[in-house]
């Protein structure tokens, strides 16, 4: 857009002004999608998404114990959360979107590894195939790597959606 002036950003979005003082805002996972010279874009259907959420679990132990007789759910998260990354680099020609957040740690007291680990997987793709391809790979990584580390993994789908038709204006 070219004269427009970022006025305003996010997490997920960004509001710009153009020269004759019309606003736009922006998502970030459409940004790539319209054309520089685009006066304006109008979006009619909003890609397959889903959210998952990963709980892992383990047994505590002093911080000061070594890390191979460890069952801490926070190394098998972290694992996790790189497996996602990489496979939304994987996937990334095909514009899939995937991104982890929402991580949360829950140690019983102090001095404790963490007993839970929580954390919230995002995907976004042109289509639900593609979408799934990426979350049953991250899925399949995560519980094996669960395995390794002597950790639990539980997996909900919490909003799973096909792609959303919206108004004409």
């Amino acid at each position: 857009m070219e004269g427009a002036s970022l006025v305003e950003e996010g997490p997920g979005w960004t509001w710009w002004r153009t020269a004759s003082g019309v606003w736009v805002e922006v998502a970030d996972d459409l940004a790539r999608v319209l054309p520089p010279d685009a006066a304006a874009g109008v979006v009619s259907v909003a890609w397959p998404r889903g959210r998952w959420r990963f709980t892992f679990r383990g047994d505590p132990v002093p911080y000061e114990a070594p890390m191979a007789v460890r069952a801490d759910p926070s190394l098998t998260c972290a694992m996790t959360v790189l497996a996602a990354a990489k496979q939304a680099k994987v996937h990334g020609d095909a514009e899939v979107r995937a991104s982890f957040g929402e991580l949360m740690s829950r140690e019983p007291a102090d001095g404790l590894t963490a007993a839970e680990t929580t954390g919230v997987l995002d995907v976004r793709a042109p289509s639900e195939p593609e979408r799934d391809s990426l979350v049953d790979v991250v899925v399949a990584q995560a519980r094996a790597r669960a395995t390794r580390d002597r950790t639990r993994l539980e997996v909900h789908r919490d909003e799973v959606h096909g792609p959303l038709v919206l108004d004409a204006l």
